[in-house]
């Protein structure tokens, strides 16, 4: 059993780069450019080719995951573009502390359903209360 999680472990560095990897170049090829949409009315292409330029996105998508992923490793997700002025860490970790509160209640409301429900299917094994019990 051992084994097995150490192998599985194992495979998690890879499987996390190869979604990354995936989920990065899907959204920088997808529709929309962030640049565009956070100059809002700007649309003057001479400033907007400058903004890409300072925000590295004019490199190739392979020389941009790395820098994105060394940063994201730091804990600096960037800014914002759709909410000018915070990063994107500090709009993100307040709501990862309340996912997290509901998440705990839904495991507490879990385990004391799930464990009484168990423990009565198991006790009413074979009888006609069984198929009713999930």
């Amino acid at each position: 059993m051992g084994a097995y999680i150490v192998r599985r472990l194992a495979w998690l560095p890879l499987i996390l780069f190869v979604v990354s990897f995936a989920t990065f170049t899907l959204a920088r090829y997808g529709p929309g450019d962030p640049i565009s949409v956070a100059a809002g009315q700007i649309r003057d292409p001479e400033v907007l080719e400058r903004v890409r330029a300072e925000r590295g996105l004019d490199r190739p998508i392979p020389q941009q995951y790395v820098t994105w992923l060394t940063k994201a490793i730091q804990g600096d997700f960037g800014e914002s573009y759709l909410q000018q002025g915070f990063s994107v860490s500090e709009l993100i970790f307040p709501r990862m502390w309340i996912s997290a509160q509901l998440g705990f209640v839904a495991l507490i409301i879990v385990f004391a359903v799930g464990i009484p429900l168990g423990l009565l299917a198991a006790r009413l094994a074979g009888t006609w209360m069984d198929p009713m019990i999930i």
